[in-house]
C-alpha cells in the first residue's frame, strides 16, 4: 500500500544551496541569481507513491537551466502571484501567467526566470503512471496530446482546484492507511492538462455533468453503510472514471469518495444528535454508516465538525434530558 513519505522541509541561505537541495531531489539544475542580496527561501518536498511534489519559496530573481529527468514529466505551477514589477515569470522567453501550467512539454529542456517573492509547486510524474491513470480517467490520447506546448492556461477553477489540492498535502503530509494521497492530485493534474490543450485547440468542454453528481448524491443517502470502491460507484451511476471525478471537481470541488466519506459523517452526526437516552455507543452508530475504524472516523469527524463524536453525543443526551 503506497503511503505519503515524511513531509522534508529545508531552508536555505544562498543559491548553492538551493542547487544542492534540488540536486538531492534529482534535478540536474544550474543557477543564476539575477538581483543583488542573498538568495534565501525553503524547499518542502514530498513523495507520494510515484509522485515527487515539491513546493519552493524565493525572495530572489533566478535564472534556472537544465535538462528534465528522462522518462518523468515535470508540471509547474504558481502558488502565490508574483509581486508586481522587476522581472516577471518567463519560460523560454515567454511570459507566464499565474493561471499558467508550465513545463508540460517533455522533450523541452527547463528554462526558467522566476520573480522575487516567487512560490511555485513542482510535481514530477512518472509518465507511464501517469499515462495509465489517464486512460483510467478516461483520457486515453493523454500521451498526443503532451509535447505540442510547454504552457496551458486554466481555468480559474481549476488553478483554485490544483492550489487548495496541493496546500492541503502540505499540511497533512502524515497519511495513514487508505488511498494513496496522489489519488487527488493526479486527477486533478490530468483534467488541467487534457482541459488546457482541448481549450487551446477551440474545442468545446462538455456540458456540467451535474446529473452524474445528483445520481451519485442519491445512491449514497439509500445506502449509507454499503462498502463501495471508486471503480464499483462509476457501474452504479453508469459513468466513466473521468466523468465522475469531473463532475465532482466541477460541481463540489472535491473527489467522489471523499464526499462519500463527507455525507456518511454528516449522518453519523445526525444519529449522535438523536441518539437522546439511548443505549448506543459511537462505535455502533459509526458503524451503522460503514465506518469500522475507530481512530480514522474520530479523526475525520473531527476535522469536519471540530470535535470528538463521543462531545457530540453527550450534546444530544443533554439537550434530550
Amino acid at each position: 500500500m503506497q503511503t505519503c513519505s515524511p513531509l522534508l522541509s529545508v531552508y536555505f541561505s544562498g543559491i548553492e544551496q538551493l542547487a544542492a537541495i534540488l540536486q538531492a531531489a534529482g534535478f540536474q539544475l544550474e543557477l543564476r541569481q539575477l538581483e543583488g542580496g542573498l538568495c534565501e527561501g525553503q524547499v518542502q518536498r514530498l513523495q507520494l507513491g510515484s509522485l515527487q511534489l515539491l513546493r519552493i519559496r524565493l525572495n530572489r530573481s533566478l535564472v534556472v537551466i537544465g535538462d528534465k529527468a528522462l522518462g518523468r514529466l515535470l508540471l509547474c505551477l504558481s502558488l502565490v502571484p508574483p509581486s508586481p514589477g522587476g522581472v516577471g515569470l518567463q519560460s523560454h522567453g515567454k511570459s507566464i501567467g499565474e493561471a499558467e501550467l508550465y513545463g508540460v512539454d517533455s522533450q523541452l529542456p527547463i528554462h526558467l526566470v522566476t520573480p522575487s517573492s516567487y512560490t511555485l509547486a513542482i510535481a514530477s510524474i512518472n509518465r507511464e503512471m501517469l499515462f495509465e491513470q489517464a486512460e483510467a480517467l478516461g483520457a486515453p490520447d493523454l500521451a498526443k496530446l503532451l509535447g505540442s506546448s510547454n504552457v496551458l492556461s486554466l481555468q480559474q477553477k481549476r488553478l483554485e482546484a490544483l492550489r487548495r489540492c496541493i496546500t492541503n498535502l502540505f499540511a497533512m503530509p502524515a497519511v495513514g492507511p487508505g488511498p494513496p494521497p496522489e489519488n487527488d492530485l493526479l486527477p486533478l493534474l490530468i483534467e488541467a492538462i487534457v482541459d488546457g490543450k482541448e481549450r487551446q485547440q477551440g474545442k468545446q468542454r462538455l456540458p456540467p455533468r451535474f446529473e452524474i453528481v445528483q445520481l451519485v448524491e442519491r445512491w449514497a443517502l439509500e445506502n449509507p453503510s454499503t462498502p463501495i470502491s471508486l471503480d464499483e460507484l462509476c457501474r452504479q451511476v453508469y459513468a466513466s472514471r473521468r466523468s465522475l471525478i469531473q463532475g465532482f471537481q466541477e460541481h463540489l470541488g472535491m473527489p467522489p469518495m471523499r464526499f462519500i466519506r463527507l455525507q456518511r459523517l454528516h449522518g453519523v452526526r445526525r444519529a449522535l444528535l438523536e441518539a437522546q437516552q439511548t443505549e448506543r455507543s459511537v462505535a455502533e452508530l459509526a458503524g451503522a454508516w460503514g465506518f469500522n475504524s475507530s481512530g480514522h472516523f474520530s479523526r475525520n469527524y473531527q476535522q469536519l465538525f471540530g470535535e470528538l463524536p463521543h462531545q457530540t453525543l453527550q450534546r444530544g443526551r443533554r439537550g434530550a434530558s
